[in-house]
């Protein structure tokens, strides 16, 4: 059982900056429970984690989480870097997929039935968000060894509103990065899914959910 005192806790170890306040203006919002001894649940957990990809003061991070929440998948992405040389490229979507938020509520619940995201031995890396002038862009990442050739590639996510997509746009500077360590720390807090509801059948793209 993960409770929103040993949110906190695992969230001020792992991240830099506090995050306290973000957490209570959810609470206030709703969209946690209000005692700090309450359990929290998948969908408390999956909001965190967009409200952590946020670019405003803590007192939007309810807004901010919605927002994010309705990203749409539009692409997939690899990047490959062999010595000093770096080539990127977007691919097509691979399926039909659901919204950013349904899609990490997904993955942690897939990471409490023992499974986690994963395509030909990739390992999975960050959930990172990059904003410039061209757009809005959220990218689950994973990462692997081709040979000499570090390969990261995955999903990419935008904003509903119109996030455009073009050539370099992968040389953005990320803003918001989380490692998908950290997320699985919290889902294995969680604990497992009660019975009923240990299989999970979301729609993720391009990746695939296997046992580890």
């Amino acid at each position: 059982m993960l409770t929103g005192i040993e949110l906190a806790a695992i969230l001020g170890a792992a991240l830099v900056q506090p995050q306290g306040a973000v957490l209570r203006f959810l609470a206030e919002a709703g969209l946690l429970p209000p005692g700090q001894d309450d359990a929290l649940d998948t969908p408390h957990v999956a909001t965190v984690v967009l409200a952590l990809l946020g670019i405003v003061e803590p007192r939007h991070a309810a807004a901010e989480a919605h927002y994010l929440a309705g990203f749409e998948y539009v692409a997939n992405f690899r990047r490959r870097a062999v010595g000093g040389a770096v080539v990127s490229e977007w691919l097509p979507k691979s399926a039909v997929g659901n919204p950013l938020g349904p899609t990490v509520a997904e993955a942690i619940d897939a990471m409490r039935t023992g499974g986690f995201w994963q395509a030909g031995g990739a390992a999975p890396y960050r959930l990172c968000r990059v904003r410039d002038a061209t757009g809005d862009l959220v990218f689950l990442e994973t990462y692997r060894r081709a040979g000499e050739a570090a390969v990261v590639e995955g999903l990419v996510y935008a904003a509903t509103n119109g996030g455009t997509l073009r050539h370099g746009a992968l040389s953005m500077r990320i803003e918001v990065a989380l490692d998908w360590l950290l997320i699985r720390e919290l889902a294995e807090r969680l604990g497992p899914l009660p019975a009923a509801a240990a299989d999970p059948v979301g729609d993720a793209p391009a990746m695939e959910l296997r046992a580890n």
